[in-house]
């Protein structure tokens, strides 16, 4: 199970960080979509993922660990909200009611902090896994269960468009995939929140739920790739439309 954990863990460090790279350096300008996304897989499989694994590792000092999790809750905040950014900007532009929820995931995220650090202090929360910022996670799924409804909503409506000879079946099929990456981290993050807020477990330090993390890694990974990077043909192949031949 932990392996499966750490493979999950490399998969997304790795899937992030080469998406996530080379759409921060095309440098389209810091509110177009690709740096907003880009942004967001970067800081989350390269800071925020690490960052907080390594400060859930109860061998360390304290001091440390506290350390290494705030830099993790940081970098999770940004993603988080670069992430609910993209979806705004590219699925709900003129909608006032999206531009409203972006701010209040930042504006709940960041007073949850803030309300740890001058109340119960960081450690209670890095250390012990208790404190008002544990409930940041349901920031997180508000997001993630945002970015899943709209890529696979639109998907499915490219997929309308296509029984009638209209649309792009290689973008319906990659909004499908970059759907189900962030469904499966919906449901990754589902299982954190029951474990931290129901059972006041550290899901990091439980090999059982940590192999469950690791599948569900691994699956995003695996959409990610499909989604960015794996070339048309081999997209084509891999996971072909309704509305296309073999």
């Amino acid at each position: 199970m932990q392996l499966l954990g750490g493979l999950g863990a490399l998969a997304v460090l790795v899937v992030s960080a080469w998406i996530g790279g080379r759409m921060l350096l095309r440098r389209q300008g810091l509110a177009s979509p690709e740096t907003l996304l880009g942004a967001s897989l970067f800081l989350g499989g390269v800071f925020a993922l690490p960052l907080s694994v390594a400060g859930a590792e109860p061998r360390l000092a304290d001091d440390l660990r506290v350390t290494l999790g705030l830099g993790g809750q940081l970098a999770t905040f940004a993603m988080t909200v670069c992430q609910a950014a993209f979806v705004w900007v590219v699925f709900r532009r003129n909608a006032l009611w999206a531009k409203l929820l972006v701010a209040a995931i930042g504006l709940g995220f960041a007073s949850l902090l803030v309300a740890q650090a001058l109340g119960g202090g960081l450690a209670e929360y890095f250390i012990e896994q208790a404190g008002i910022l544990r409930w940041n996670l349901l920031a997180l799924q508000v997001m993630y269960l945002w970015a899943s409804v709209e890529p696979l909503r639109y998907s499915a409506r490219m997929r309308r468009q296509l029984r009638i000879g209209l649309g792009d079946a290689s973008a319906a099929r990659r909004m499908l995939q970059w759907g189900l990456a962030n469904s499966c981290s919906f449901v990754s993050n589902g299982g954190i929140i029951a474990t931290t807020l129901v059972l006041g477990l550290n899901p990091l330090q439980s090999p059982a739920l940590l192999g469950w993390i690791g599948v569900l890694a691994l699956a995003s990974s695996c959409f990610l790739w499909l989604a960015f990077l794996a070339p048309s043909d081999v997209a084509r192949r891999l996971w072909p439309a309704e509305e296309e031949p073999c």
